[in-house]
């Protein structure tokens, strides 16, 4: 898993000076909007809607380079929990953006056994930016153990999230 990762970071590296033209050095510390966001979704587990998730999700008012560290907890109806931490990269800077986020957390309780407490949560969101500061987007994730445990399902959410800055 180790390689993987360390891969998956050059690769994440190199497309962001690509399409950002970030300068050398490219992580530089930056002030970034802070902000509070809530997402409502259908999970989906084996390819079957299972049931439905709220998400709340904290993104700082810092970044390095065009990674801004991001937090957040949700619930789901079958009683399943998951917290993590991690960064969310934003492309674009009009009304209308394209995020990617990486969060690695736990998953506690639930009816879905994912294989492993630890699961990453990948996504991305379209996000649209609308009068007055709040974004709105439509949101697809993964959660993956990454092979921690023997089995390794995932489990998907699609969702909308509402999102509004911190001044």
């Amino acid at each position: 898993m180790g390689v993987s990762l360390v891969a998956l970071a050059l690769v994440a590296s190199g497309v962001v000076r690509f399409w950002t033209d970030c300068p050398y050095p490219c992580l530089d510390r930056a002030e970034a909007p802070a902000s509070w966001s809530v997402q409502t979704g259908a999970l989906l587990f084996r390819q079957e809607m299972t049931g439905a998730e709220v998400m709340v999700t904290r993104a700082f008012g810092v970044r390095w380079g065009a990674f801004q560290p991001v937090a957040g907890a949700s619930l789901d109806a079958e009683g399943g929990a998951w917290a993590g931490a991690g960064v969310r990269w934003t492309l674009g800077s009009g009304p209308f953006t394209f995020e990617t986020s990486f969060m690695p957390g736990l998953q506690m309780g639930g009816e879905q056994d994912l294989g492993h407490p630890v699961e990453f949560r990948s996504g991305v969101a379209f996000a649209w930016e609308m009068d007055g500061g709040a974004t709105l987007a439509l949101t697809v994730d993964h959660r993956s153990n990454a092979g921690l445990g023997d089995d390794n399902p995932g489990l998907e959410t699609v969702g909308l999230r509402v999102s509004w800055a911190l001044d």
